[in-house]
C-alpha cells in the first residue's frame, strides 16, 4: 500500500480557535499546486482522508477538486493529537486500497514517518505545511515503510 502524508496547507494566524482556522490565500494556491502535480505526476490516491479541522479540511477538498474526486472522508483520529497506534490501525482499515491520502498536522505526522520507518526519534523529521510525503507499506505497522519520496510545496 502506498500512503500520502499531506500537511495541511498555511492557515491564517490562531484566532479564537485553533480548529477553526481558515486557509490563507497562499495556502489554497499551495493546496492547488500539490493537486496538480499529483494530477501530473499520476500518482492519485483512491481516496483522500483528512483531519476534521477546517485547514485540513479545506487543503483536501482543494486537492480533491483538482483531481476530479469525490469530497475527502473526514476521519477524527487525524484531528491535531493523532497518535501512532490509532493511525496504524486507522491504516489497517483501508488496506484493500492500492493508494491512500491522510491529509493533517504537525507534530503528528512527523512521529508517524518516523514510526513507520522505524527511526528511533521523529525529531529529524519535519514535515513542513503543504508538503507531500509518500510512504510504500509492505504491512500496516511500525517499522514496516519504506520514505518513497518527501517534496515541500515549495518545489512543487
Amino acid at each position: 500500500m502506498i500512503l500520502s502524508l499531506l500537511r495541511h496547507a498555511e492557515a491564517e494566524p490562531w484566532s479564537d480557535g485553533d480548529f477553526s482556522r481558515v486557509l490563507t490565500e497562499k495556502g489554497r494556491a499551495q493546496s492547488v499546486a500539490v493537486g496538480a502535480f499529483i494530477r501530473k505526476k499520476r500518482i492519485q490516491p483512491e481516496v483522500i482522508v483528512t483531519s476534521p479541522v477546517v485547514r485540513a479540511v479545506q487543503t483536501a477538498e482543494i486537492v480533491a477538486k483538482e483531481l476530479e474526486m469525490g469530497a475527502p472522508v473526514v476521519e477524527s483520529f487525524l484531528a491535531c493529537g493523532m497518535t501512532n497506534e490509532t493511525a496504524f490501525d486507522a491504516l489497517s482499515a483501508y488496506k484493500e486500497l492500492d493508494s491512500v491520502m491522510f491529509v493533517g498536522h504537525e507534530p503528528d505526522f512527523s512521529n508517524f514517518v518516523a514510526a513507520a520507518l522505524g527511526a528511533a526519534a521523529a525529531s529529524c523529521i519535519n514535515l513542513r505545511k503543504a508538503s507531500l510525503t509518500q510512504l510504500q507499506f509492505s504491512k500496516t505497522k511500525a517499522g514496516a515503510a519504506t520514505l518513497e519520496f518527501f517534496i515541500p510545496v515549495r518545489y512543487l
